[in-house]
């Protein structure tokens, strides 16, 4: 009876299963080894800068555990550029994390966009080093 029970819940359990598979792939990348994770985050960062028109100054290795990929970011942007940025980055799975942002105009002057300015954030992203089979 038990033994029919356990049987009987493995569709169900299955389905759980890849529900939660599917929900750690919104929150964890996936990657063969922590250098891949590490230039699929670097690329992915620099892509979404250039996508709304930002300028990448910078994108640097940051990481320092074995268990999530950081990276240091330098670019030059609007406001509007970098909430779209930051929007995007924490919004499309895998989900980022924004761990620090720092934003200074002090070259608007210079360049004569005031709305222009320098931006820096670190950003981080768990994860899980896949199998190759």
């Amino acid at each position: 009876q038990q033994h029919q029970r356990i049987i009987g819940s493995i569709p169900r359990l299955r389905r759980q299963a890849e529900r939660q598979r599917e929900q750690l792939r919104n929150v964890v990348m996936t990657a063969p080894t922590k250098a891949a994770a590490l230039t699929s985050l670097l690329d992915r960062v620099q892509k979404t800068i250039e996508d709304v028109g930002g300028e990448v100054r910078a994108v640097d290795d940051a990481t320092d555990d074995e268990a999530a990929v950081r990276a240091r970011v330098s670019a030059r942007m609007t406001l509007g550029q970098l909430t779209t940025v930051l929007t995007r980055l924490e919004n499309e799975p895998p989900h980022l994390a924004i761990e620090s942002l720092d934003i200074s105009a002090d070259q608007a002057v210079i360049s004569g966009r005031p709305d222009l300015m320098e931006v820096g954030f670190d950003i981080s992203v768990p994860v899980i080093l896949s199998q190759s089979r």
